[in-house]
């Protein structure tokens, strides 16, 4: 089927950085790998520093009253549970192993080269992650291809609300003086793009890896299938 048909006129894209534009795979052996055997140590040579205090703070908000923190926080990183107090320790985290370079950012070069279309184009760029938006621009800032941070408008974590809850991409499109339908939401994962789509935004899910494609949405295998102002697609 052509995509041409499917009536899509956005004028902003709403990209998911996992499993979208950045590996999952890399996200989950680099990025989540480093966090768990960095984080006992980096709580103890932290300790008393005020944002990393915030953070524990509302995370034993959700804990047990007497459950150490350490143990808890591990295996909620290995559940790979949304908790936005955890976001941000890892985003402390990142900022450390990136001055020090630990590590670096990945993102595909096909979502790349439509991110750098669009800008061009004057394409609005957004993204939606997990992580926290401070690693988010953290993550862009420091990737091989260099400073890649200025690619997006403004970056959306957990504090706006869950990924697959259809009242976050409702407060999106609201921060961003937008109706949803001038938005296209790009994700891996089927419950974010009915989310996005239950609220007016369009629905573009991208096949990666091992990515099962969900016929209730029009796919793409590569950015380069789509094209620039007002975002639009090639045959299918």
């Amino acid at each position: 089927m052509s995509l041409f048909t499917a009536g899509i006129d956005a004028r902003a894209a709403l990209v998911n950085i996992e499993g979208a534009i950045s590996s999952r795979s890399f996200l989950l052996s680099t990025v989540t790998w480093y966090a768990r055997q960095r984080l006992p140590d980096f709580l103890v040579q932290h300790a008393g520093e005020p944002a990393l205090e915030h953070a524990l703070a509302r995370l034993r908000g959700l804990a047990g009253a007497d459950e150490p923190l350490a143990p808890l926080l591990l295996r909620w990183l290995d559940e790979g549970r949304d908790v936005a107090a955890l976001q941000d320790i890892q985003g402390f985290m990142w900022d450390e192993a990136c001055g020090d370079g630990a590590l670096q950012g990945h993102i595909y070069p096909d979502a790349l080269g439509a991110l750098r279309r669009w800008r061009a184009a004057g394409v609005r760029r957004y993204a939606f992650a997990s992580g926290s938006a401070h690693w988010q621009a953290q993550f862009f800032r420091h990737c091989p291809e260099g400073d890649l941070s200025g690619l997006f408008g403004r970056h959306f974590d957990l504090a706006v609300g869950s990924k697959s809850a259809a009242a976050s991409y409702r407060a999106i499109a609201a921060s961003l003086d937008l109706p949803p339908h001038d938005i296209c939401c790009f994700s891996d994962t089927p419950r974010e793009l009915l989310a996005a789509r239950s609220v007016g935004m369009s629905a573009v899910q991208v096949i990666r890896d091992a990515t099962i494609p969900d016929e209730r949405f029009l796919h793409i295998r590569s950015f380069d299938e789509v094209a620039s102002l007002p975002i639009r697609y090639a045959a299918e």
